[in-house]
């Protein structure tokens, strides 16, 4: 049993199930369904969130979407 009195198999588990949930949260800022949707950005993004995006500027989860979406991504 560890510090937080879980036991260490169910630790990992945890871990394991957070991560998921992580990636497929941030996966989905990917697609096109929720790029180009307020709503879907606001249930997704913290009240707090922004990011610097490539060109230095720095973005805010409240900041209107154009009719184009928050931008496309592309794999590099």
């Amino acid at each position: 049993m560890n510090s937080f009195g879980f036991l260490e198999g169910e630790r990992n588990r945890m871990d394991e199930k957070l991560k998921t949930q992580l990636q497929n949260l941030e996966e989905q800022l990917l697609t096109p369904k929720v790029r180009l949707s307020r709503q879907a950005l606001r249930e997704i993004l913290a009240e707090e969130f922004f990011e610097i995006g490539s060109s230095g500027r720095i973005l805010y989860r409240e900041e209107p979407i154009s009719e184009n979406g928050i931008g496309r991504y592309r794999w590099s």
